[in-house]
This record gives C-alpha cells, sequence and structure tokens, in this order.
C-alpha cells in the first residue's frame, strides 16, 4: 500500500516553483512583459495547490499539459504520460510499467508480484490407481501388503487395506495404496 504523504513532497516542489514563476512574472517591470504575444498565454494550475494545501488527502491526482503537446497524469493507481510525438507511457500502482514509441515498439516491465507461500503436496481425492492397475501400469514393481511392508516401508500403513507399492527392487522406495482384492 502507498503511504499517505508520498507525492506531496513532489507536489509542494511543483506548486512552488509556480508561485515564484508566478511572483517573478509580476514583479517584472511592464516594459519587460510582451502582453500582445499568443504564447505569453499563463495558465495557473489551481488544481494542483488545492492538492498541496489539504494535508489529509490519502493520495492526490494530479495532470498537467506540456507546452509542445505532451501530457502527464497521476493518480492513486498509477501514472500515464502522452509525449508530443505520440509516445505513451504508463506505470502502475506497484511498480509495472509499460511503453509505446510513436512508432510502435512496445516495452513492459512487470509489476510487484506477492510472494506464494510454499505448502506442502498432498494426495487430491482424485488422484489414486485402481486396485494392482499401479503395477499393471509400470508406476510399481510390485506390493507386499501391510503386515510385510512394515520392515521396507519407512511410514506405518494409513490405514487397514492398503499395501505397500514399491519402486525399486529393494523396497524401500514406493508409496502406499490400497490392496487388490
Amino acid at each position: 500500500m502507498h503511504s499517505r504523504y508520498s507525492g506531496q513532497g513532489t507536489l509542494r516542489l511543483i506548486g512552488t516553483t509556480c508561485m515564484l514563476g508566478l511572483l517573478a512574472a509580476v514583479w517584472t517591470p511592464v516594459e519587460a512583459s510582451s502582453l500582445s504575444s499568443d504564447t505569453a498565454y499563463l495558465q495557473f494550475p489551481t488544481r494542483l495547490l488545492e492538492g498541496i494545501r489539504d494535508r489529509h488527502l490519502e493520495y492526490t491526482r494530479a495532470a498537467v499539459r506540456g507546452p509542445r503537446g505532451g501530457a502527464v497524469a497521476r493518480g492513486p493507481r498509477g501514472a500515464v504520460a502522452r509525449g508530443p510525438h505520440g509516445g505513451v507511457a504508463a506505470r502502475g500502482p506497484y511498480g509495472g510499467a509499460a511503453a509505446r514509441g510513436p512508432a510502435g515498439n512496445v516495452a513492459v516491465r512487470p509489476g510487484y508480484r506477492p510472494p506464494v507461500p510454499a505448502g506442502g503436496w498432498y494426495r487430491p481425492p482424485s488422484y489414486w490407481w485402481r486396485p494392482g492397475a499401479a503395477v499393471a501400469a509400470g508406476a510399481a514393481l510390485g506390493f507386499v501388503t501391510a503386515a510385510a511392508a512394515t520392515t521396507y516401508a519407512a511410514s506405518p500403513s494409513p490405514g487397514t487395506g492398503y499395501c505397500w507399492y514399491y519402486t525399486n527392487s529393494q523396497r524401500t522406495q514406493g508409496f502406499w495404496d490400497v490392496c487388490p482384492k
């Protein structure tokens, strides 16, 4: 999970930079600024500063458009960016990323994958041999009854009616299964 104030330091820096730029534009003498130019349009990101002022936000969302057509958006589930030439990049909430260049080439990096706890193997209910089929299928060399298997098998018989199917000629390796009738 993300930290509560993960992006506020960055947004605070962006907001401070915008404020300093605005103050520099206000304190500049009128003769030095070109008011008739179409490129002198300044749009102040008020929503960005509102996100900085509210300190109890769990996540901060922001979107910015660049001067040459690029755009960046960030939210609680990741970020996405579009370049001025059509390239796109996206990042997920756990570090995964994907990028597509203007020519269509793609690069992907997987994100965080939680570890899977290792569990022991157990015999599923549908995993069984018919009595005597293990020997016929070649899975076992032969079998002995539970009374005779106590000298060979390392583990005791799981129940009555089970035989030790051995898989080596010394009869030390094998498995317990139902005895043939």
